[in-house]
């Protein structure tokens, strides 16, 4: 169990790791130079997800995925007409994920699939957003920590109130 002023300090660093890419001289070029979000999960909180990434400078959305076809579809052009990039479509996460081309997959499914898709993509070396709640059942939700303690990942959890910027700023 980690104590507050652990789950701080590996908060900050794990914040100072994600922003070093942003800093990153400019001429500097390779696979880092933006940081590949798929999400899982083109309803409502999906297209949220894809329009609160991809405004963000360095973040590119790389794929959508959804067992809705029509939704794909929809997230697909979203992104495009957004982000002036052409997003790969999967219905089955497992697929997105064996593709090897995201560093962050952002979960927006219903509760009850918000473990499957962390777990893999943790096992994948993949970081993960994963909506509110963390999981259906208390048991998944520690296979999802085990998981991201495992292969050394960074899981957050989505409140939106701790992961906007504040609106009084």
């Amino acid at each position: 169990m980690l104590n507050r002023r652990q789950f701080v300090g590996r908060t900050v660093a794990a914040s100072a790791a994600l922003a070093a890419p942003m800093i990153a001289s400019s001429r500097i070029l390779g696979a880092n130079d933006a940081i590949r979000v798929g999400v899982v999960g083109c309803g409502v909180r999906g297209a949220h997800h894809i329009d609160r990434f991809g405004r963000q400078e360095g973040v590119q959305i790389a794929a959508v995925c959804d067992p809705d076809r029509s939704r794909t579809a929809l997230a697909a052009t979203r992104v495009n007409e957004r982000f002036k990039n052409t997003p790969a479509r999967h219905a089955d996460p497992r697929k997105m994920i064996e593709q090897g081309e995201l560093d962050v997959i952002a979960v927006a499914t219903m509760q009850y699939w918000h473990a499957l898709p962390t777990i893999w993509a943790c096992q994948a070396g993949m970081d993960v957003y994963v909506e509110k709640p963390l999981a259906h059942f208390v048991y998944e939700g520690r296979q999802m920590v085990r998981a991201a303690r495992k292969y050394n990942r960074l899981v957050q959890i989505g409140t939106q109130a701790r992961s906007r910027k504040s609106d009084i700023e």
